[in-house]
């Protein structure tokens, strides 16, 4: 899912092999990525990952953690549990494709976590620092800033999605 850097992204990414989807309504907040993200799957999606790309610090084996918590099971919404919390990356499976479709504003899938605490596996994950969450120090003053240089809100976000097939050997089981 790309957002505000589309056209320079697309360019980056164009060799990479993976399928993109451009949400020009990315000013909307992150509901609008992850309800373009929905729409954009395929019919035979079983579920999907949602991963925010500003969360550099989680790892592959965060999300190997996430996904055999998951266990490719229908009933059970999957998520990182991290600082007190539980939230994103999280796996929804369809049964939980038009909650997400219906997400309005600037809020993720956090209420839908909520909803369903009894439904939930969790699985460790690092405290997913974000480059778009300001530094614990204060910012710069304006007089040592490159001249002519504006902060910039990072809206981005990204969405893994797993077709049927990645879970098939898991079901069997």
């Amino acid at each position: 899912m790309l957002g505000a850097h589309a056209t320079e992204l697309t360019r980056l990414l164009q060799h990479s092999g993976v399928s993109l989807v451009v949400n020009r309504n990315w000013e909307e907040g992150m509901a609008s990525s992850i309800r373009f993200g929905i729409a954009a799957l395929p019919p035979a999606c079983d579920a999907v990952l949602i991963l925010l790309a500003t969360r550099f610090a989680v790892t592959a084996d965060d999300l190997r953690r996430l996904v055999s918590a998951w266990r490719g099971e229908d009933g059970v919404v999957a998520a990182a549990k991290y600082g007190g919390t539980v939230g994103v990356p999280a796996i929804f499976p369809r049964w939980c494709f038009s909650e997400l479709a219906q997400l309005r504003g600037d809020n993720g899938a956090k209420s839908i976590l909520e909803r369903y605490r009894d439904r939930l596996a969790t699985s460790p994950c690092r405290m997913p620092r974000s480059i778009s969450t300001p530094p614990k120090t204060s910012p710069r003053p304006a007089h040592l800033r490159p001249a002519g240089r504006k902060r910039r809100s990072m809206k981005m976000g990204t969405g893994l999605f797993l077709p049927r097939s990645t879970f098939a050997d898991r079901r069997e089981k």
